[in-house]
């Protein structure tokens, strides 16, 4: 399992380099952004009759860091990953692959608690595939694949 915290000293300063590359993106944020929406745009028209899955739409602006959907509670998450990678689908990591009450930095204050919405959520939530310069075809070919997924486990009837 990946280390998910450390509460050592870390040199957490941004190289020159990075912040360059930093400051020459900011000058273009809004049209990555607007590309960013546009393809989430894409991915919530063609999940809108969706029967297995919900998409997690945001109340505010967003910058589309990850799309987000809420599988249905019959579908085993790995089992869609999987038949999405052999596609060759790389799904993003979960937005939280365990709740925070659950993550070591914060586990000690937690102990014994459950917060059962949380631990569901994050068990059963996948991010698609978003980025800069996506295109219409290769949004089509995700959600082609998520479907073809949810057939091989018997979710959708053919």
């Amino acid at each position: 399992m990946a280390k998910h915290a450390c509460t050592s000293r870390a040199n957490a300063r941004m190289s020159e380099l990075h912040a360059i590359v930093g400051r020459v993106q900011l000058k273009r944020i809004e049209e990555f952004i607007s590309w960013r929406a546009q393809v989430a745009e894409k991915y919530t028209q063609l999940l809108a009759d969706c029967p297995w899955a919900t998409p997690v739409l945001p109340m505010y602006k967003s910058s589309w860091y990850k799309y987000a959907i809420i599988l249905h509670e019959e579908i085993n998450r790995d089992v869609i990953k999987a038949s999405m990678l052999a596609d060759e689908v790389h799904l993003g990591g979960e937005i939280y692959d365990r709740p925070l009450h659950k993550q070591p930095v914060l586990a000690q204050y937690y102990q014994g608690q459950s917060f059962p919405k949380a631990e569901d959520i994050c068990a059963r939530h996948i991010c698609l595939p978003i980025y800069y310069g996506m295109r219409e075809d290769e949004v089509e070919f995700v959600i082609k694949s998520l479907n073809q997924a949810f057939r091989k486990v018997g979710s959708l009837k053919r």
